[in-house]
Parts: C-alpha cells; structure tokens; sequence
C-alpha cells in the first residue's frame, strides 16, 4: 500500500509541475481469466468525450511500457507484445491472449485527455480456478470424491477379507 502511495504522489508531483490534474482510482480491479484463454482488461476511463490517448503499462518491476492507443487518429502502437501474448484494442482495452502464470501481474492503463487531465487505472490479473470445483463431471472435485470413495472401500474390502 506504501509502495502506491508513493508511486501516485511521485505521479501527482511530476504533474503538478506540468499543471496537469491527475487521478488514481484507490482500488484496483481485478480480472479473472481461466488458464489459457484470452483475457480483456478494459480501461474505465476510455469512454470519454476528450480522450487523446489511452497507455498500458505492465507493473511487475518498475514498468514496462506495452503500447498505446491513439483515440484521436484511431492509431494502436504496440511497444511489447512478449512472444504475441499482448494486443491494444481498437476501443483501447488490453487483449492477453492464452494467460499463463507468467503474465500475471499487475497492469495500468493510463489515459490522457485533451485538457491535460490524466487517468490511471491498475488493474490485477488473476487465474480463474474455480471450474476445478465446479459441478461437471470430470471437474477435479468429483474426480477427487471419487477416488477417496475407491480407495476407502478397497481398503475396507482389503480388511475385511484379510488379503
């Protein structure tokens, strides 16, 4: 929590000498995606009338510039795709194709308007596991029931019959 703080007060000090108004949504949002399939991170704040330009950053150590989105021109540039698994949308959200344990992390996305206002969302990918528990019959709980059911009366059978 320390760590963001002092990121949106560094962020906020960088502006305020540039006269710029910055703002930093305080909860992150989270998105779950099961593994290996695609994940779509919206930026909140892309709806806006005088948007100029949305960027994404991944935040695992210290930053990385992944690419941007020109609302004005409608122009996607892409800095870091790492092996093709990142893609910016034509509507500035950020597509992470086949998610794998590797890519997730932490992701911001920063929007600019054309008043100099600026915008910043984190936003946390998480796997999904809770299909594991889910009610389909090869989900790994049943599997998992049914196996402790086998083995307890194979070993019930195992003591009464003495072999």
């Amino acid at each position: 929590m320390s760590l963001l703080c002092l990121d949106v007060f560094v962020f906020s000090q960088q502006n305020e000498k540039k006269n710029l108004t910055a703002t930093t949504n305080n909860l992150p949002q989270i998105v779950r995606q099961r593994l290996l399939e695609d994940a779509l991170l919206p930026c909140n704040s892309s709806n806006g009338t005088d948007l100029e330009l949305i960027e994404w950053w991944y935040k695992r150590i210290g930053g990385v510039y992944i690419g941007a989105f020109n609302a004005t021109s409608r122009h996607v540039h892409t800095n870091w795709t790492k092996d093709g698994a990142y893609q910016i949308a034509d509507n500035g959200s950020l597509i992470i194709h086949n998610v794998r344990r590797e890519l997730v992390e932490r992701y911001e996305c920063l929007s600019k308007f054309l008043n100099g206002n600026q915008t910043r969302n984190s936003i946390l990918l998480r796997l999904d596991f809770s299909f594991w528990y889910a009610p389909e019959p090869f989900s790994l709980f049943y599997g998992s029931c049914i196996f402790a059911l086998i083995f307890c009366v194979a070993s019930f059978l195992l003591n009464i019959f003495g072999f």
